[in-house]
């Protein structure tokens, strides 16, 4: 996963806590995602292929659009920022 990070959006990361595992089925497949709170080793990213991206705060969350199975880790993602971690 850590190399993932850094092959798509040219940034080192370090995984801080696993969040959630969050099960969703689409019309004909299923996913299963693993949440991870992570934080950038180097602040300055830009990505891999110059990929358009933006970086938002929580609070900016219900300004764009995101599939239903984010939203299934979204109210734990809320309170993890909240309280501070």
């Amino acid at each position: 996963m850590i190399r993932e990070f850094t092959e798509e959006l040219n940034v080192e990361i370090n995984i801080l806590k696993k969040l959630k595992v969050v099960r969703h089925a689409y019309t004909h497949f299923k996913i299963i995602l693993n949440v991870f709170i992570c934080s950038m080793a180097n602040k300055d990213c830009l990505p891999a292929g110059n990929l358009p991206f933006k970086w938002i705060t929580i609070d900016e969350l219900s300004d764009y659009p995101f599939p239903r199975a984010n939203h299934k880790f979204f109210p734990e993602l809320r309170e993890y920022f909240i309280n501070g971690g």
